[in-house]
């Protein structure tokens, strides 16, 4: 029955006075639902087993124009009798209708079907997309409900029709209300379920038959339904992570791969600068080695090394070029130890001056004294010049302060001065074409 309550008449309706409500009730339609009508619900759903039930609603529909309320009672509810299974879902059959219109007649004259119900043990209120089909055909009116039902997790839940999104929309809260339901009651002890009193009975003993509490049905509906708003965040989370996951394993790929590259080119740098060191220790071995010292040896550490008997003819040997004829050899050395062969002189012929007021005369190498060291080569075949040395000079390539040392001053000492008088703090450090100032 679909009533519509202006003002004037809104007196002459009577609502609910003693009613509990489930749930947190929002805008839009209100459910009220007739307590022996839930007890009656809940002992259906129980005798199916694990089997699922379906049935209808039964009730009245009202819109109060005042505030524009729109309140749904449902004080009915009748079996689904002679419904079949078809593709694993129960459905109505024109059997089952046929039922439900005499049961209408009956027990529930000058009310109409407000919706239907489905009991399925061990599904929660997990909505199949089939019920939608059977909504759409069967409950066309926008104020007919659907109510779903799991006896086993004992959760339930009303929906309603949303035609904006096609789909069911959720009735978030309802109320349980409490009244003389005369017509019910004859139609629960007509096809009754459980052993029940009239309601003379139970008014004359002042109690009621033990129902299922409403509140437990919707918490743990409730708490169904939270757990499954977790799972679906919880794989949002997830994916979430997933694809982060993918992103940082490829950027960790590339940074790999680029890594692996300059990997290459850090260890062949290192081979280089392992090999470079590597010739280094040899140069500064051989160069420390005493076999090589009459090389790399000063004119003055060489008379040093002259015995003390030895004549000062030595000091007034006028030096000379030597012409090289041959090339010096190095030979290899046992592993033990790797040894340079001192530079073979040429024999020379070296004039030495006679002391004052003697005449001159010419030696030749062989005939000089033994004491007197052979001459050693001066560097790069440049000529020794002692004599007439220049205020500067412009580094060459190849130069080194022991070489212009010994170009200018025929020995090696005077390489501290050079390096005094220029300011110049590491002696293997010196650049092309830099001007350096010759100390007198």
């Amino acid at each position: 029955m679909h009533i519509f309550l202006d003002e004037d008449k809104i007196d002459e309706f009577a609502f609910p006075t003693n009613i509990k409500q489930i749930g947190t009730i929002s805008d839009g339609l209100k459910v009220y639902v007739e307590d022996y009508v839930y007890s009656y619900l809940y002992q259906y759903a129980n005798t199916g087993g694990h089997s699922e039930k379906i049935g209808v609603l039964v009730g009245k529909y009202l819109e109060v124009s005042k505030d524009k309320q729109k309140i749904l009672l449902i004080s009915g509810a009748i079996q689904g009798k002679y419904s079949k299974n078809e593709g694993g879902s129960v459905v109505f059959t024109e059997k089952t209708w046929d039922y439900i219109d005499l049961q209408m007649e009956k027990y529930f004259e000058g009310l109409e079907v407000v919706g239907w119900l489905n009991t399925q043990p061990g599904y929660g209120v997990f909505l199949n997309p089939k019920y939608s089909a059977v909504h759409k055909e069967k409950f066309k009116k926008p104020y007919q409900v659907f109510f779903v039902m799991d006896p086993m997790e004992k959760v339930n839940g009303f929906y309603k029709w949303n035609e904006e999104i096609d789909d069911f929309t959720e009735i978030s809260g309802y109320f349980i209300y409490y009244e003389r339901n005369d017509g019910m009651h004859e139609y629960m002890l007509e096809n009754r379920l459980v052993k029940l009193k009239s309601l003379d009975e139970e008014e004359e003993e002042g109690e009621e038959e033990e129902r299922p509490d409403p509140a437990v049905y919707f918490r743990k509906g409730e708490r169904e339904r939270v757990k499954k708003q977790q799972e679906v965040t919880q794989n949002r989370y997830a994916n979430m992570l997933v694809t982060l996951s993918g992103i940082l394993f490829l950027i960790c790929v590339i940074m790999g791969m680029g890594l692996i590259q300059n990997g290459d080119r850090i260890s062949k740098l290192e081979t280089d600068l392992k090999t470079i060191n590597s010739s280094y220790k040899t140069l500064v071995a051989q160069i420390k080695d005493d076999n090589a010292t009459p090389v790399f040896a000063s004119q003055t550490e060489q008379l040093d090394t002259t015995p003390k008997s030895s004549t000062p003819i030595a000091e007034n040997v006028v030096k000379e070029e030597p012409k090289v004829t041959e090339t010096p050899k190095v030979t290899e050395t046992p592993k033990a130890q790797e040894q340079v062969k001192p530079i073979e002189q040429p024999k020379q012929e070296v004039v030495v001056p006679a002391p004052v007021q003697t005449p001159k005369k010419t030696v030749t190498q062989a005939q000089a004294p033994a004491q007197v060291p052979a001459q050693t080569q001066a560097p790069k075949g440049e000529v020794v010049a002692q004599n007439g040395t220049p205020d500067y000079y412009f580094v060459q390539s190849g130069d080194t302060l022991g070489y212009i040392s010994y170009k200018f001053y025929g020995t090696y000492n005077m390489v501290e001065k050079i390096m005094e008088e220029n300011a110049i703090t590491n002696p293997d450090t010196i650049f092309f074409g830099k001007k350096i100032k010759l100390p007198k």
